[in-house]
């Protein structure tokens, strides 16, 4: 018994280490997708005062799909490609809201 209950401990703080890692790089998405909003605010700006279109179809294409040939795992890369399109389309609404 006392051996099943050192391997809990074992698997059970081995588990802690790992969602500190995995809490620190929610912590640098959080960092990263603020700046992102900034960096986006700004380009539409530009592009409303300058009459451009505010959205580039083709470019958010590229985006979705510009990590493809770095991951083989298919289930995987759905992944990468599903993230980005949620990131572009979060960015979207609340620039839509923004800059109405």
């Amino acid at each position: 018994m006392k051996t099943l209950d050192k391997m809990y401990k074992k698997a059970m703080h081995d588990i802690e280490k790992l969602r500190l890692e995995v809490d620190q790089i929610h912590h640098q998405l959080f960092e990263l997708f603020r700046r992102r909003l900034i960096l986006t605010r700004k380009i539409w700006e530009i592009k409303k005062h300058k009459g451009l279109p505010l959205v580039d179809l083709a470019r958010e294409e590229k985006i979705i799909h510009q990590f493809d040939s770095m991951v083989v795992d298919k289930e995987e890369q759905k992944a990468v490609q599903s993230i980005f399109g949620v990131i572009l389309k979060e960015t979207k609404s609340y620039l839509e809201v923004k800059l109405k």
